[in-house]
C-alpha cells in the first residue's frame, strides 16, 4: 500500500485518539485533505468547465482524494469522506451550482473515489499497479469500474434538474472526464510512489534530460494545441509519439506518465477554448473533448505500454545477466543441449554452456556452442541417456541423475568422476549439469574405510581382551612351571617353548592392537630422512637382484614424531609387496621422500589438519592393482597371497600405523603401468619432545626389571578381576612370594570390601575392562576414599587416553595385559619399598 503520511501520524495507532497531541495532528491532516481536495474541485471548474453542460472535462481530483484514502489509516478513511463531501459541495455550489446538483456532485465524487481507493486496497498492491500489463489492465478496470458507477449517479442527478433526454451526453462526459483525470493522476502518483527517489542519486546528465523533456513536451503540445482558424489547422498530434518514446526509454513509467498529464492539460485547455487539431466545425463541444479524451487514451496506452515493455525488457535482459553471471560461477558444469530433429537422438546440439563446462571440455564457450553433443567432449553418455532426453523431449517434461560417469580427462592425469543430472527445460532443450564428484567419492570411501576399521578395532579390542586373560594364564603358569622344574632339565625345556609360543601370540595381538589404532605406541621426534636411509640398507638384502631400487632423498632435517623400527618395517613390507608385483621378471622401486604442501581439497580427501607433511612415494613399475582390489587392500587379514604366504596384516598395520603419526596413506595404481604407495608424515618442530611423567611408569607385559628387589617383602594386596582362574594364578604366585591376598571377581564387590576396610590393603590391582565398576572408576571411588592408596591397573589395550587419566588420578602403575607374575611380583615390592610398609 501507499502510507507515506505514515511518519507524520506515527502516534495515530487505533481507531481512538489516545492524547491531545495525536488528535491535533489528526484533525490538521484531515482538513488538509478536505481543502486541497476543495481548490482541485475549484481550479476544474474554473478551467475546464463545459458551460453548456455546467461540467468539468477533466476531473483528476477523485483520483486525489483516492490517494489520500490509501495513504492513510483505515480509521480515518470515514473523516476523510466526511470533509471530501462537504469540500466537493462547497466547491460546486460556489462554482455557481445549485445546491441539489451540489449535493448530488458531492455523493456521485465521493462514492467514486471512494470505490476506486476501497478496490484498490483489495487488490493491496497500487504501489506496482504499473510494473506489469496484468497490474496495469487490473488498475484500469479498477477505475472504470468505480467511474462507471459514479458517473451513473452524477448523470441521474444533472438529468433530473436538465432533462431525461440528456442523460447520455451527461452521462458520456461525466464518465470520460473522470476516467480519463483518475487513470492519468494515479498513475503518475503511483509510478512515483512505487519506488522512493533520492534527488542526490540523480545524475547530472539525468537531470538535464528530465528538464528538456518537460520543457520540450510543453512547448510542442502548445505548438500543436494552439492553431487557429477554420482551415489553417494543421495536424500535428502525431508529434508528441517522439516525446513518448524518449520519455518511455530514458525515464520508464515515471517520464512517461508526466509527459501524458501534461500534454493533458494543455490539449484540454486549449480545446476548450477554440483551439488546438480537435477544433474542426460543424460539431459540438462534447464532442470534440470526447474526441480529445479518446486520442489522450490512445496516448496513454501508447506510452505508459511502451514504457512497461522497455521495464520488462530490461528487467528480463538484467535478470539475464544475473542468471548468465550465477550460473557462470557455479562450480557444476552446465550444458543447454536442443534436439534439433525429434526422430534422432544423436541430433542434440550445444546451445548453451557456462564457464565451468568450457574448462571441463579445455575450450572456451564460443567454441562448445552449436558442436553436436556427441560429438563433444560432454557426449560420453550412454545410448540410454540419449533415449532418454529424447523422449523428454517429446514429452515436453522429465528429469532424472546418472549417479557416476566416468570421463577421461587427459592422458595420465586418470580419470574423474562426475555426478551426471539431467532436466528437461523447454523449447526441445535439455539441461544437463556435470559436477565433480572425485574428490567426494574419495571422502566417501575414506569414510567408508575408517568405520570399517574402526568396527574392526572395536572387534579386535574385545577379542585382545579375551585372548590376554588366555595369554595370561598361559604364559603365568609358564612361569611357575619354569620356577618349579630342574635347571636345564627336559620340563624346563618345554616350558620355556611354550612361553616363548605364548610371547609370539602376544606380539601377533599386538599387531591386532596396533592396525586398529587401540594399542599405546611410543613416539619420538626422529629425523625422516635418517630413518628412511637406514631402513634401504634392509631392504636390498631382501630384494630380488633382478629388481633395481633407487631412491631420491630430499635433503632434510625435519622431524616427525614416529618410531624408527615401525619406519623400518613399513619401508620393509611396501617394498617386499612391490617386489611381488613383478612376478619373477625386471622391474624397478623408486622411494621419494620430500616436503608436501597439503592444500584445502587435498585436507579433506587425505583426511589430515592443516600442517606441513613430509611425503614418502614407494613407487613400483609392476603389473599394478585392479580398482576392486584397491578398495580392500588396508582391510586386516585381506590377502591376494595362497594360503600360508601371508597373513593379510601387513598393509593393515601400516595403515594404523600411519593413523597414530597423525598421517595417513594413499594408493594409486594402473594395471600394467605400476603401483604408487603415498605416505604423510605431519612435520614436527625440531624441539620436539617426549611426554613423561616422573609419578607414573607404564609396564609392558614382556620387560623384567633387570636388578630385582631380593630382600624379603611382605604387605597385602587386593587383586580384582573378572577371570576366576587369573585371580587364582595370581593369589597362589603372590602367597607363595610371601604376600598376604585378598581376590574380588568384580568392582562393585572389591568397592564394597575397601568401604568396609579402607585401611587394610597395602597394593591394589585391578583390571580396567570388568562388568558393573570398569577399574578406572573403581580407582577413582577408591582414591576418593583413600588418597594415599597404591593402586596398579592392568588393560588389554590402551584406548582413549587411559594412560593420562590414569595419571590424573593418581595411580601408581600401569600394565598391558598379559601381565606376567615375576613383573607384578617386583612392581608391588617396589610400591612397598617406597611406602617403607614391608
Amino acid at each position: 500500500m501507499i502510507y507515506p503520511q505514515r511518519e507524520l501520524l506515527t502516534s495515530v495507532i487505533g481507531n481512538t485518539f489516545p492524547t491531545n497531541s495525536s488528535f491535533f495532528k489528526s484533525c490538521i491532516y484531515v482538513i488538509s485533505i478536505g481543502i486541497i481536495y476543495y481548490l482541485l474541485v475549484k481550479a476544474c471548474t474554473t478551467f475546464f468547465l463545459i458551460p453548456s453542460i455546467n461540467m468539468s472535462v477533466f476531473w483528476p481530483p477523485n483520483a486525489i482524494y483516492a490517494a489520500f484514502l490509501l495513504m492513510s489509516p483505515r480509521f480515518l478513511w470515514k473523516y476523510i469522506i466526511l470533509v471530501v463531501f462537504i469540500a466537493n459541495g462547497l466547491g460546486n455550489f460556489n462554482s455557481g451550482q445549485s445546491t441539489s446538483l451540489s449535493l448530488g456532485f458531492a455523493i456521485a465524487n465521493t462514492v467514486e473515489g471512494g470505490l476506486i481507493a476501497y478496490f484498490s486496497f483489495k487488490w493491496n498492491k497500487p504501489n506496482v499497479a504499473l510494473a506489469s500489463f496484468r497490474n496495469l489492465f487490473l488498475f484500469i478496470f479498477i477505475v472504470i469500474f468505480s467511474t462507471f458507477i459514479g458517473a451513473i449517479f452524477g448523470a441521474f442527478n444533472l438529468s433530473y434538474s436538465y432533462g431525461w433526454s440528456r442523460f447520455w451526453d451527461f452521462f458520456l462526459a461525466w464518465f470520460t472526464a473522470d476516467t480519463l483525470g483518475s487513470i492519468l493522476m494515479l498513475t503518475v502518483i503511483f509510478a512515483w510512489n512505487d519506488k522512493l527517489i533520492s534527488f542526490k542519486k540523480i545524475k547530472s546528465d539525468q537531470f538535464i534530460g528530465g528538464v528538456a523533456l518537460v520543457i520540450s513536451s510543453i512547448a510542442i503540445s502548445i505548438m500543436i494545441y494552439s492553431q487557429k482558424g477554420e482551415t489553417e489547422i494543421v495536424p500535428l498530434n502525431y508529434m508528441v509519439f517522439p516525446l513518448l518514446i524518449w520519455a518511455a526509454f530514458q525515464f520508464k513509467v515515471k517520464g512517461a506518465s508526466i509527459v501524458v498529464l501534461l500534454i493533458a492539460f494543455i490539449s484540454h485547455w486549449y480545446t476548450l477554448h477554440g483551439q488546438g487539431a480537435f477544433m474542426t466545425y460543424g460539431i459540438s463541444i462534447q464532442e470534440h473533448i470526447f474526441w480529445l479524451q479518446c486520442y489522450l487514451a490512445i496516448v496513454f496506452m501508447t506510452a505508459i505500454s511502451l514504457a512497461l515493455a522497455i521495464a520488462e525488457r530490461n528487467n528480463t535482459s538484467e535478470s539475464l545477466k544475473i542468471n548468465k553471471m550465477l550460473v557462470d560461477e557455479v562450480p557444476k558444469a552446465v550444458v543447454v543441449c536442443r534436439l534439433d530433429n525429434h526422430e534422432d537422438k544423436n541430433s542434440f546440439r550445444i546451445v548453451a554452456a557456462n564457464k565451468s563446462a568450457a574448462k571441463l571440455a579445455h575450450s572456451d564457450v564460443d567454441s562448445l556452442l552449436g558442436l553436436c553433443l556427441t560429438d563433444s567432449f560432454f557426449g560420453q553418455l550412454t545410448s540410454d541417456s540419449l533415449s532418454d532426453y529424447q523422449e523428454w523431449v517429446l514429452a515436453s517434461q522429465g528429469e532424472a541423475e546418472f549417479p557416476e560417469l566416468i570421463i577421461e580427462t587427459e592422458e595420465g592425469t586418470g580419470a574423474k568422476i562426475y555426478k551426471c543430472d539431467s532436466m528437461y527445460v523447454g523449447e526441445s532443450c535439455i539441461g544437463i549439469f556435470y559436477e565433480d564428484i572425485t574428490e567426494s567419492k574419495k571422502v566417501e570411501e575414506l569414510h567408508r574405510q575408517s568405520a570399517k576399521l574402526e568396527a574392526l578395532g572395536t572387534l579386535a579390542g574385545g577379542i585382545a581382551h579375551d585372548f590376554n586373560n588366555v595369554l595370561g594364564l598361559v604364559l603365568g603358569y609358564t612361569e611357575m612351571g619354569i620356577m618349579s622344574s630342574r635347571p636345564e632339565s627336559k620340563e624346563e625345556g618345554y616350558f620355556k617353548k611354550i612361553g616363548s609360543a605364548g610371547e609370539r601370540a602376544t606380539f601377533l595381538v599386538k599387531k591386532i592392537l596396533t592396525f586398529s589404532r587401540m594399542d599405546k605406541v611410543e613416539l619420538h621426534p626422529i629425523n625422516l630422512r635418517t630413518a628412511v636411509e637406514s631402513a634401504l640398507e634392509m631392504v636390498s638384502p631382501a630384494i630380488n637382484a633382478n629388481i633395481e631400487i633407487r631412491h631420491n632423498i630430499y635433503p632434510n632435517n625435519h622431524l616427525v614424531l614416529a618410531d624408527e623400527v615401525d619406519i623400518h618395517q613399513i619401508i620393509l613390507n611396501l617394498c617386499i609387496n612391490a617386489s611381488h608385483a613383478f612376478q619373477g621378471e625386471n622391474g624397478r622401486i623408486q622411494i621419494t621422500l620430500h616436503r608436501q604442501l597439503v592444500d584445502g581439497k587435498q585436507l579433506n580427501s587425505l583426511d589430515l589438519i592443516d600442517k606441513k607433511y613430509l611425503k614418502l612415494e614407494v613407487t613400483d613399475t609392476g603389473q599394478g592393482i585392479s580398482e576392486e582390489i584397491i578398495k580392500k587392500i588396508f582391510d586386516p587379514f585381506f590377502t591376494t597371497k595362497e594360503v600360508g604366504e601371508g597373513t593379510g596384516l601387513g598393509l593393515s598395520m601400516v595403515y594404523g600405523t600411519m593413523k597414530q603419526y597423525g598421517g595417513n596413506i594413499t594408493v594409486e595404481s594402473k594395471i600394467g603401468r605400476g603401483t604408487t604407495f603415498s605416505l604423510f608424515f605431519p612435520i614436527e618442530s625440531e624441539q620436539a619432545n617426549d611426554i613423561s611423567s616422573d609419578t607414573f611408569i607404564e609396564y609392558p607385559s614382556d620387560t623384567f626389571i633387570e636388578n630385582p628387589i631380593t630382600s624379603e617383602i611382605t604387605g597385602h594386596v587386593l587383586i580384582v578381576d573378572d577371570e576366576p582362574l587369573l585371580l587364582n594364578l595370581y593369589r597362589k604366585f603372590l602367597e607363595a612370594e610371601g604376600f598376604t591376598v585378598t581376590t574380588c571377581g568384580d568392582g562393585k564387590e572389591a568397592l564394597e570390601l575397601f568401604i568396609q576396610y579402607p585401611n587394610k590393603f597395602d597394593v591394589v590391582f585391578t583390571d580396567n575392562e570388568m562388568p558393573k565398576i570398569t577399574g578406572k572408576q573403581l580407582c577413582q571411588t577408591l582414591l576418593s576414599i583413600n588418597k594415599h592408596q597404591s593402586i596398579l591397573l592392568a588393560t588389554g589395550y590402551s584406548a582413549n587416553n587411559l594412560e593420562k587419566d590414569i595419571i590424573a588420578l593418581g595411580c601408581k602403575g600401569f600394565f598391558l595385559k598379559p601381565v606376567t607374575l615375576r613383573r607384578l611380583e617386583q612392581t608391588i615390592s617396589e610400591l612397598l619399598v617406597k611406602q617403607g610398609d614391608f
